[in-house]
């Protein structure tokens, strides 16, 4: 289940709760900062991601984030980011200038295994 609440003006926060076995529900954060250069910080979990765009897209229009900030790069802060990135194409050549990540080839690397086909 995917939620949204506003936190504070400016910032609104998408939960996802995932259920853990014996050891109860877990909240998985991501925030949206709301100002002159949108920042998404994580893209939520990768078996919610559909979810977790439909409920980023109530609160600003994707294509108006300037930044996208990835705390880790652990299944449950990822789970848009390929969506995101695939949306602008364009942008795929600038990634380091508009997009922000020390662990960029752990990125691909864990893309390439969730593209792979079954």
């Amino acid at each position: 289940m995917t939620t949204c609440f506003t936190a504070v003006p400016g910032v609104d926060v998408i939960t996802t709760t995932a259920d853990i076995p014996a050891l109860g529900s877990l909240a998985i954060n991501a925030f949206v900062l709301h100002g002159t250069e949108p920042v998404l910080v994580d893209t939520g979990t990768v078996a919610g991601a559909p979810e977790f765009m439909t409920t980023l897209a109530s609160v600003i229009d994707p294509a108006e984030l300037r930044w996208i900030w990835l705390t880790h790069t652990d299944f449950d802060h990822i789970g848009s980011l390929a969506t995101l990135l695939d949306a602008k194409p364009e942008e795929k050549g600038s990634q380091h200038e508009r997009r922000h990540h020390e662990e960029d080839a752990e990125v691909r690397e864990i893309f390439a295994e969730i593209r792979r086909p079954a």
